[in-house]
């Protein structure tokens, strides 16, 4: 599960026709992708679980789930919020939007 690299999610904003931010170094720049997740009819979810030990790096869960995905989750807890966005819009995209053919 290795994480994408700022090219590769430059490849999610062409394929939706969203214009590419400067730079993707903070959640705001990714808002354009998470609305296109809604725009598909697809559930986002992010959690902060304070009960969780930081050090463990697993304080953050992000979800996408919703028909297009066929009743499968795309799920990563992590401890860094931004890489872990960045995993899940990837992750759906490579399934749906990134397909060819």
């Amino acid at each position: 599960m290795d994480m994408p690299n700022e090219q590769q999610i430059g490849e999610i904003f062409k394929a939706r026709g969203v214009t590419l931010p400067i730079r993707l170094d903070t959640v705001d720049s990714l808002m354009p992708l998470i609305e296109e997740l809604r725009k598909d009819g697809s559930i986002f979810v992010f959690k902060v679980d304070g009960e969780r030990d930081p050090e463990k790096g697993d304080t953050y869960t992000l979800l996408i789930s919703g028909k297009k995905l066929e009743n499968d989750i795309i799920r990563k807890d992590c401890g860094d919020l931004l890489s872990g966005i960045k995993y899940v819009l990837y992750e759906y995209a490579k399934r749906l939007w990134l397909r060819k053919g």
